[in-house]
């Protein structure tokens, strides 16, 4: 009777953890840019501007967000634009007044992004005084970020961000196709599913078996 009351006193733990957990809004990843933020590889000086090829920008984003370090103590201001292959806008923004902390800058988009563009023109404009550089990773010369016709040292990295505060539960059929859409399954979008009731499976089994060890 002992074992039976823990089980379900740990179960009912867990299972309120995972739906609190689930249950927590915030602003929710849409994607990135697949460059990882590891140096500052850009200096752009007060005005200028960083443009850089072939940058993937995630549908259904709402905001970019960089990671930055000021070269001054006065608020920042900066703006970004995305452009397609023919030069039509894809998408950008602006923020203004931002503490000269450094760390992630978020910047919304005037409208949100509909469908992915896998190769755009991404350019960066230091509006502010002071001048910044912009995270991301080393790449050669070639495929670098330029600013004022010469190459930096890589290329930007961008996360994107959906709009809104949205919990988990509500990005579970997202999540669900992606996860699909990364492994290798015959289940396709139901990989995610049936690897939850896999889980959930072996939870009671467990929990059968420890009850009739408890009997005997």
């Amino acid at each position: 009777m002992r074992v039976r009351i823990v089980l379900a006193v740990a179960l009912a733990l867990v299972g309120g953890g995972v739906a609190l957990a689930l249950s927590q809004r915030a602003q929710r990843l849409a994607g990135t840019s697949f460059v990882l933020q590891r140096a500052f590889v850009a200096a752009v000086p007060a005005g200028g501007i960083a443009c850089q090829p072939a940058t993937w920008l995630a549908g259904g984003s709402a905001a970019a967000q960089l990671v930055v370090s000021p070269y001054g103590r006065r608020p920042l201001a900066l703006s970004v634009s995305f452009r397609d292959r023919d030069g039509a806008l894809a998408a950008s923004g602006r923020v203004r007044g931002v503490p000269a902390r450094g760390g992630a800058v978020t910047v919304p988009f005037a409208v949100a992004v509909h469908g992915d563009h896998p190769s755009t023109t991404a350019c960066v404009r230091d509006d502010g005084a002071d001048g910044l550089a912009l995270s991301g990773d080393v790449a050669s010369p070639g495929a670098a970020a330029r600013v004022g016709g010469s190459a930096t040292g890589g290329v930007v990295g961008f996360r994107y961000l959906r709009a809104g505060r949205e919990s988990w539960w509500s990005l579970l059929p997202a999540l669900a196709r992606r996860f699909g859409l990364g492994k290798a399954s015959a289940f396709g979008t139901w990989t995610l599913p049936v690897l939850a009731l896999v889980v959930a499976g072996l939870w009671v089994a467990t929990a059968r078996l420890l009850v009739r060890e408890a009997r005997r």
